[in-house]
């Protein structure tokens, strides 16, 4: 293929683009008009959560039916749990240095803020120092909980990895090899 068809393809391609909207509430301008949320009663989430039910539902049912595979204990899965670790912790001191909780639009105001805020801090260097790091994933998990009452359900939701890297932490150093397996 040409240099030119390459480009003029590319050019129309671009040009037949429509806008992007931002994933998350911090990739947007303050005082912009934002996309509406759903409510939990919308027939178009309603079908979208039953389709995630049966997904899984499926799921489950395959894990049964399918051989289980042995987790080889590599070099890469260290490194990625290494690098999970790190740069979490990382995330989580930078942010707190920018006096917000878990994403820079989450501002840490008041006493509960500032509490949540020094744990956050206090996570971020129990992560990149490699010490307590079970004791740090459940701290993770107390500081998604405090988001949670202090901005809600629904815009914690947005940050609803958090709890999942905590769990991952978690699991993966516990000490007890049986139930690591587990």
């Amino acid at each position: 293929m040409s240099v030119l068809k390459v480009t003029f393809t590319a050019a129309a391609a671009c040009s037949l683009a429509s806008s992007a909207a931002a994933h998350v509430n911090w990739f947007v301008e303050p005082g912009t008009e934002t996309l509406p949320n759903y409510s939990l009663r919308d027939p178009v989430f309603l079908l979208w959560a039953w389709v995630a039910v049966a997904l899984v539902g499926v799921s489950v049912w395959l894990d049964g039916k399918l051989p289980t595979l042995r987790v080889a204990q590599s070099k890469m899965r260290h490194d990625f749990m290494e690098i999970l670790r790190v740069f979490t912790g990382m995330s989580f001191l930078l942010t707190a240095y920018e006096g917000a909780l878990v994403a820079p639009h989450k501002l840490a105001e008041g006493p509960m803020g500032l509490t949540l805020l020094f744990l956050q801090a206090l996570i971020g260097i129990m992560l990149i120092a490699n010490r307590w790091v079970k004791y740090a994933a459940a701290l993770m998990l107390v500081l998604y909980a405090g988001v949670i009452f202090k901005f809600g359900l629904m815009n914690a939701l947005e940050y609803a990895i958090v709890p999942g890297i905590a769990m991952f932490l978690l699991f993966n150093a516990i000490d007890d090899p049986v139930w690591r397996e587990r």
